[in-house]
């Protein structure tokens, strides 16, 4: 029997006894009180002290009667609170289940909105990140441009075994992994060129394949800019960096601001400084779409969010749960509504459900934010396409050709789009070119056989 099970049994008896006396009291007249009270005739005075007696006693009895029913609710509350705990520390998902998260960055969280999707919410590796900086990096209330570039380098050689290739969520990037002899040698004869090739390969740095190559037998891990950008930004978060993150189309990196109102960009993939020119010729990103703020500005905190949404509708979306993927992008838009493939996946998704209008109107949105932004106006041309309305599609379908003359898809289905209205002669002819850009495009063959 515990503590408050005892108590609780002591007020219940407790209330007996008050209710027993209270129904002697009210038997008992009140000249018989006056006659044990005094030898006065006091009657008036007598019966008012009864009374009061009365109240007191049905006071306490109410009172008594509240208490214990209160010790059950507040000892439920106390096991709710307990099993919340419990659950929480679970959600978390550590690998060691005793293990409790030393801070809570944004990786974190991070973290926690995709515990739903993956068992695999490191949060130790994170946490071991931040203090493995915090021993080498040199901390200060003020730092030069040479300064914050020596904090990045640390945060880069920490993150030394973190090779770059394309993953979704945070926690993939945090699985450790071995290198099999046909990855390193691979590796051993990579031309060093810090981008990631068209087949999503990894790419490496110099010193990242001078590691692998001495130390094939440790565990690596293989994640994307999103990732990187959002370790980046979580260790500065506890360590008081002015350290932001920044999205460019298709990719982040990461920026340190100085109180002067210059900052210093930095390029998580290869470890190196890059400026804005760099990425806006990289990434074919328009004036207009800088002047909105769309790309390379700072983000606080609930935007640096909508990458998490995003990339985790994107995982319902991979698993066919269309209604929980639109879910998330529509959350991703209401922390960062300049968030241009929040738009674009909500509209691949709402496609896939087999309405086209509102896809249309999701690329719409992201084209007006990124005019260059080739995959949206490619998708609006199938989303078009399946209204039946093949002038539109034929419109979007070249649009995107323009700003990808080398997608022979974009070819392949204009073509397709040619051939319902008719133009044969013309189908052909995108046919053919799709199958000159890529020989392997063997549906566009059988096509161009059958127009």
């Amino acid at each position: 029997m515990d503590l408050e099970d005892s108590f609780r049994k002591l007020l219940i008896r407790s209330l007996r006894v008050l209710i027993g006396i209270y129904l002697a009291w009210l038997r008992l007249p009140n000249k018989l009180f006056g006659f044990c009270l005094s030898y006065e005739n006091s009657k008036p005075n007598i019966i008012m002290i009864s009374k009061r007696i009365k109240q007191l006693l049905l006071g306490s009895m109410i009172l008594i009667g509240l208490a214990a029913p209160l010790t059950s609710i507040a000892r439920a509350e106390t096991r709710v609170s307990l099993e919340y705990m419990d659950n929480t520390a679970t959600s978390l998902g550590c690998r060691d289940a005793d293990y409790r998260p030393k801070y809570y960055t944004t990786a974190h969280q991070a973290l926690e909105l995709e515990s739903e999707l993956s068992a695999n919410s490191n949060y130790r590796l994170i946490d071991e990140i931040i203090d493995e900086v915090r021993r080498r990096a040199r901390l200060s209330s003020y730092y030069s441009k040479e300064e914050a570039t020596s904090v990045f380098q640390t945060i880069d050689n920490v993150l030394i075994n973190f090779l770059h290739r394309s993953t979704v969520l945070l926690s993939d990037s945090l699985e450790p992994h071995k290198l099999d002899k046909e990855l390193v040698e691979s590796i051993r004869n990579k031309e060093i060129s810090g981008e990631k090739d068209r087949e999503g390969q990894f790419s490496v740095t110099s010193r990242q394949k001078a590691h692998v190559l001495a130390h094939p037998d440790e565990d690596f891990y293989l994640t994307d800019c999103d990732a990187l950008s959002l370790i980046y930004y979580g260790v500065g978060e506890v360590l008081d960096f002015p350290i932001r993150l920044v999205g460019a189309p298709g990719h982040t990196f990461v920026r340190w601001h100085f109180s002067d109102g210059n900052y210093l960009n930095w390029e998580t993939t290869c470890g190196e400084t890059q400026t804005n020119e760099f990425y806006e010729k990289r990434f074919n990103i328009s004036d207009i779409s800088i002047r909105k703020g769309v790309f390379l500005s700072s983000l606080n905190k609930n935007e640096v969010l909508n990458y998490t949404y995003s990339n985790r509708g994107q995982v319902w979306s991979s698993k066919g749960d269309y209604d929980r993927a639109i879910d998330d992008y529509t959350r991703a838009i209401e922390l960062y509504p300049k968030s241009i493939y929040s738009y674009f996946n909500r509209g691949n998704a709402w496609l896939r459900k087999g309405n086209p209008d509102e896809a249309i109107a999701n690329y719409t949105k992201a084209i007006e934010l990124h005019s260059n932004f080739q995959k949206a106006y490619y998708h609006s041309g199938h989303a078009w396409f399946k209204k039946g309305n093949f002038d539109e599609a034929i419109a979007n379908y070249t649009k995107a050709i323009e700003l990808d003359p080398k997608s022979s898809s974009a070819y392949y289905y204009r073509g397709i789009a040619w051939s319902g209205k008719g133009e044969f002669d013309r189908a052909i002819l995108d046919h053919n070119k799709a199958v000159e850009l890529d020989p392997k495009f063997q549906q566009a063959s059988f096509y161009r056989r059958h127009s």
